[in-house]
C-alpha cells in the first residue's frame, strides 16, 4: 500500500490508524517488509490475515494468509520499530 497516506490521516483524524496489509498487499510474502513500512510512517495498528494452515483456510485468497510463526516474526519487528520510532515522536 502507499503508506505515504497514513500520517496524512493522522493529522486530519482523531481516529487510530489500522492499515490492513494482507487485502492491500495480497501475498503473505510481502506482508512482513510491508508491516514495518506502516508502522514507520505512524500506522497504530495492523491488520493480518493468519492461518495455521493458509491453504485449507476458507475465509480469502490463501495466498495472502500468514502462518502463526510468521506472524509472532512480525509482531516482533513490530515492537521494535516501534520502540525505536517512538523516541522520535
Amino acid at each position: 500500500p502507499d503508506e505515504s497516506i497514513t500520517p496524512i490521516l493522522k493529522e486530519r483524524t482523531w481516529a487510530t490508524i489500522v492499515v490492513d496489509l494482507s487485502h492491500a498487499v495480497g501475498r503473505a510474502i510481502h506482508v512482513p517488509e510491508c508491516s514495518l513500512a506502516a508502522i514507520a510512517y505512524g500506522a497504530d495498528g495492523l491488520n493480518i490475515e493468519i492461518h495455521i494452515n493458509p491453504q485449507k483456510g476458507f475465509g480469502d485468497d490463501p495466498a495472502q494468509s500468514v502462518t502463526p510463526d510468521k506472524l509472532a516474526e512480525i509482531i516482533k519487528d513490530a515492537r521494535h520499530l516501534w520502540n525505536f520510532a517512538s523516541k522520535f515522536s
